[in-house]
């Protein structure tokens, strides 16, 4: 009989063993959601698997919005350790190296691939602060300066690399609704 309490248990305990994958699609109702899979076209330097989910602010393409160019992000990468600094800021450099050369294909810019750079990276282990040099060629091509947060947290085998990114002073509400969205979903 104890055999048969037990079996039972552990059975209704299994799906509370392994925590619940992170995930940003059912967040920000009003932001526009894209789910990418890895390795990306547009940054195909980047060869881990996985995929990358995106959650668009509705201001993010007007440069007259308060919330413009800001997003959240998340990497779940098939990878079983933390990404050391000089990692992150490789993958950041070639992500947004592959995204302007993208947007800036068909635009009369100045702009080079090499404008864009991680300027600094701060941070240990999980937690880091990023600010890089950007040219929104989704628009003009202006010259941005990006500040994002990101975390790393390792989950049933897979990292996940949770960001928000802005061209907006961190002061800003935008960065307060990308806090306050992270804080809920871990």
């Amino acid at each position: 009989m104890k055999k048969y309490l037990l079996f039972w248990v552990l059975i209704c305990l299994a799906p509370f063993s392994q925590a619940q994958d992170i995930s940003i699609e059912s967040t920000l109702e009003s932001w526009k959601y894209e789910k990418l899979e890895l390795p990306l076209d547009f940054a195909p330097s980047i060869t881990y698997q996985g995929f990358e989910e995106l959650k668009f602010a509705p201001g993010m393409f007007k440069p007259t919005s308060t919330d413009y160019f800001s997003y959240i992000f998340l990497f779940k990468l098939d990878n079983n350790s933390l990404l050391s600094k000089k990692e992150l800021k490789t993958l950041l450099e070639a992500y947004y190296k592959g995204l302007f050369s993208a947007t800036s294909a068909n635009k009369k810019t100045t702009a080079t691939h090499s404008d864009i750079k991680v300027l600094q990276i701060q941070g240990y282990k999980t937690n880091y602060h990023a600010t890089l040099n950007f040219h929104d060629c989704f628009n003009h091509c202006q010259q941005l300066s990006i500040i994002i947060e990101l975390e790393q947290k390792l989950q049933n085998g897979n990292l996940h690399l949770m960001a928000s990114a802005s061209a907006q002073p961190q002061s800003s509400e935008v960065w307060d609704i990308m806090r306050r969205t992270w804080y809920e979903i871990k």
